[in-house]
């Protein structure tokens, strides 16, 4: 993988890519393998989408990024800013049952070509109404990711379990088990 990232400018803002675009590519592999889990997974997603909120003084970029979890997490209309032309098809292509690793590094490369075109700078100053900042590790802020999903790629059975107890043990979804998993 280093070699990947060694290909862009911007390091960071490549593995955060990568890492969104695999996290969604694993977690519909795991909702298509263990269709038990499936009801647990979406709330899962509601959460995480629920427990974010852009800051104020996200950079338009961050903005781009902060729509890209939302996408992620299967929530386009929550996006706080409109994702670019093609960008919601590049999360899907990951989602497909044939997608593979390398599919992911190529929509995350696609991704990275969509972000360096956002500003990169605080609001309300002249170089991001001038359209300055716009290269990843150049003029502007460094990219400073927002957090990832928690649990993307990461639906265990001991979080589905942690969530049951939280929930109160709702007697829809009984205790998970090896075969509710499957089923």
């Amino acid at each position: 993988m280093r070699v990947f990232y060694e290909c862009f400018e911007d390091r960071r803002l490549i593995h955060w890519l990568f890492a969104l675009v695999e996290g969604t590519r694993i977690g519909a592999v795991v909702a298509r393998e263990y269709p038990g889990i499936k009801p647990w997974l979406l709330r899962l997603r509601e959460v995480a989408a629920d427990a974010r909120a852009p800051r104020p003084d996200f950079t338009p970029r961050q903005l781009f990024a902060e729509s890209l979890v939302m996408a992620s997490l299967g929530f386009p209309g929550r996006c706080p800013v409109p994702l670019p032309a093609g960008a919601l098809e590049l999360i899907d292509v990951v989602r497909r049952r044939d997608a593979t690793v390398q599919d992911s590094a190529a929509a995350a490369a696609a991704l990275y070509d969509l972000a360096i075109q956002v500003a990169n700078t605080p609001p309300g100053t002249e170089a991001q109404a001038g359209g300055a900042g716009r290269q990843g590790g150049g003029a502007g802020t460094p990219f400073d990711a927002p957090s990832q999903p928690d649990h993307h790629g990461a639906c265990k059975p001991e979080t589905v379990q942690t969530m049951d107890l939280l929930d109160g043990a709702n007697p829809d979804h009984p205790g998970l088990t090896q075969r509710s998993c499957r089923a």
